[in-house]
């Protein structure tokens, strides 16, 4: 799931591992297809020293007893599996068996009640969903030349930079540069030096015009590989 969401970005058009991605995510549904696939949910532990609190999920989310080697109990519902284990209560999905995963309210809620986040369930949604579909499509079929950046609007998404230059009052660069703080989940001064083939000197002139402008604030903040911020609370 990282690889897909990061290199789609982070590695130029015609780049040969960014080109496999495809042939990546097609692999990676056809194992979530694997009817005897099971991807961890979460785990909890006993608060009580009979463990009768564990016994109390396991009877609510039901299922058949099946013989296990490792587990004091373990049931299955299908979609699900629960073992005890110990102290200890493990739930695993299978993803083959959720027809929706980023629709799945009840298994999102029992995720989260347990871990206080879903991580399995979030990854493998991810893997399956629309979004995901999409980058991987772009990467298959996309105009942006190769050697350049999606993450470089001006080759990205060209029409949508003309549109903020000119709702703002900004050249095509320092309107890229703005797209870029706005999407980019990390917008530092060397990367988008990278993406947009720029020198120190053209980041810092797009920098500027956005300063003037007053849509960024300039600070330093520790590891932010920047200077220019949209304005706003900043978390370390």
């Amino acid at each position: 799931a990282i690889v897909i969401a990061y290199l789609a970005f982070a590695l130029p058009v015609g780049d040969p591992w960014r080109d496999r991605i495809p042939q990546l995510h097609r692999r990676v549904l056809d194992c979530l297809r694997d009817p005897e696939l099971l991807v961890p949910l979460g785990q909890t532990w006993a608060t009580q020293p009979d463990r009768s609190d564990l016994r109390r999920v396991i009877d609510a989310l039901g299922g058949e007893t099946v013989p296990s080697a490792n587990a004091d109990v373990q049931r299955d519902t299908g979609r699900i599996v629960i073992a005890i284990v110990g102290h200890s209560l493990h739930i695993a999905f299978r993803p083959a068996r959720v027809a929706r995963l980023d629709e799945d309210e009840e298994l999102f809620k029992l995720a989260t009640s347990m871990n206080g986040r879903a991580h399995g369930l979030e990854t493998v949604a991810f893997l399956s969903s629309d979004g995901c579909r999409a980058i991987v499509a772009r990467i298959a079929d996309t105009p942006v030349p190769r050697g350049k950046y999606e993450a470089d609007p001006r080759a990205s998404i060209p029409q949508t930079v003309a549109r903020a230059a000119k709702k703002l009052s900004l050249d095509e660069d320092a309107a890229a540069l703005y797209l870029q703080l706005l999407g980019l989940p990390e917008p530092t001064a060397k990367a988008i030096q990278r993406f947009n083939d720029w020198t120190p000197k053209a980041y810092k002139r797009a920098a500027e015009a956005l300063a003037e402008q007053g849509l960024v604030v300039a600070g330093k903040r520790e590891r932010a590989g920047r200077e220019i911020f949209l304005p706003g609370a900043w978390v370390k």
